[in-house]
């Protein structure tokens, strides 16, 4: 008989755990904190989204105003007859009897600023005694003067002076 202690025991072998292979993807957590930076950053920003696009509403608006007044001028001195452009604050819009609007062909010159919504109003107009301006043959206004518009963005200034130069400062 053998002795247990000369029977040789085998050595175990001991197996070793592999952790489960992590699935590919993102956790809920990560996503969840993703989505609240994100957020964050919207925040940030919007408000300096909505002015810059005050900004540059305000702009189109002031330089299309500036390129009526030189249409009215440049109609002036083509037809060699007087164009007025009647400006008006309290309702927000300024037309010409006598020019045609660019856009459309069959219509008259007459801008709303009050039904684009997009917050632009003029604020004042002051050519001599009067909101109007009229520019002679020789392209000369009746009286010099300026458009105030204004937005939340701030104001610009379209002007015309004495010899009938229009300028926009914003």
């Amino acid at each position: 008989m053998s002795s247990p202690s000369s029977k040789r025991l085998a050595p175990r072998r001991v197996k070793r755990m592999r952790r489960p292979a992590r699935p590919a993807g993102f956790t809920l957590v990560e996503l969840v904190l993703v989505v609240m930076i994100l957020g964050v950053l919207a925040g940030v920003a919007a408000p300096q989204y909505r002015h810059a696009l005050a900004a540059t509403h305000l702009e189109a608006a002031a330089r299309s105003l500036a390129a009526n007044l030189r249409y009215a001028q440049a109609t002036a001195i083509s037809t060699a007859t007087t164009v007025t452009v009647t400006i008006d604050p309290a309702a927000e819009t300024y037309a010409s009897s006598s020019l045609g609007d660019r856009d459309r062909l069959d219509a008259r010159l007459n801008v709303n600023l009050a039904a684009h919504g997009h917050g632009v109003a003029i604020a004042a107009s002051s050519f001599g005694v009067g909101t109007n301006v009229s520019f002679n043959f020789r392209g000369e206004p009746s009286a010099a003067g300026a458009v105030t518009l204004t937005s939340n963005a701030g104001d610009a200034v379209i002007s015309v002076n004495e010899v009938g130069l229009v300028e926009v400062a914003l």
